[in-house]
């Protein structure tokens, strides 16, 4: 990710609504059950090429099997009925998906070419699908579809435990709660992964401050994951739901989706 520069980016917007307390946040808190996700698929994932020189990332095959469909089939087998793919670059391919998951509801982002995933996430923000949801990468391999869960308790990342990453990563208070987000760590701390759980409060909140974002045209090359865990973490209570480094895999390229589709071979 291409993080702005501290400092780089004009005020947040004054008119953005505040939270009205954490004390209020535990009263709607509570084990249960989770009936929608929002995928996030509208990039080409450029970095996998030619691979993805007709079809989106999400649809690439690891040993004959589309990346999405381990997220699919993960998230059928929690039981979640309402499923949201946002799609973008040749987002037609996603209707072959159609016959295997009837379930499937699709939203086009316009801006994909021109905007990064903020502008999906706003999108989905409008449409009302970020309260009491999972959020979920369209570009993540689950080798283990037990990562979601059919219920959920408060709103988290899942992330793997490292000793040091040159990846994103989070630090955390003794509770398991985000307190900051970094590109890359020489500490010990929790590698993120891009599936997550929002709380009916918290998904009201992301959508507020993305849409107030992207309003703005200096924020719209936001990563999404920014916005709550960067711009306004302070207004939220996001904590880590860790999982173990095998448990889901992201592929940004060719040599990776080789290296994958090894490993899955010799499971």
């Amino acid at each position: 990710m291409n993080v702005p520069k501290k400092g780089s980016c004009a005020p947040l917007p004054k008119s953005l609504p505040r939270l009205t307390g954490k004390g209020d946040r535990r009263a709607v808190e509570g084990a249960h059950k989770v009936t929608r996700a929002v995928i996030l698929a509208a990039g080409r994932g450029s970095r996998l090429a030619p691979l993805t020189d007709r079809v989106p990332k999400p649809l690439v095959p690891v040993n004959g099997v589309p990346i999405i469909a381990t997220i699919l089939d993960a998230l059928n087998a929690a039981g979640v009925s309402s499923i949201t793919i946002i799609r973008g670059y040749s987002g037609e391919a996603f209707d072959a998906l159609h016959e295997k998951y009837p379930n499937l509801a699709y939203i086009d982002n316009p801006d994909w070419a021109t905007a990064n995933n903020i502008s999906s996430i706003a999108l989905a923000g409008r449409a009302g699908l970020l309260a009491d949801s999972y959020v979920i990468e369209g570009d993540l391999y689950l080798a283990n579809p037990a990562i979601v869960t059919p219920t959920q308790e408060r709103t988290n990342y899942i992330a793997f435990p490292v000793a040091q990453t040159d990846d994103w990563c989070f630090d955390s208070d003794a509770d398991g709660t985000i307190t900051h987000i970094d590109t890359s760590s020489t500490h010990p701390c929790h590698q993120m992964l891009g599936l997550s759980y929002w709380t009916a409060e918290d998904g009201q909140r992301l959508a507020a401050c993305a849409n107030a974002l992207y309003r703005e045209e200096r924020y719209r090359q936001l990563y999404w994951d920014e916005i709550a865990l960067k711009y306004y973490l302070p207004e939220f209570s996001i904590h880590i739901r860790e999982c173990r480094r095998e448990d889901v895999w992201e592929i940004d390229t060719v040599e990776e989706l080789r290296e994958l589709e090894a490993r899955m071979r010799e499971k």
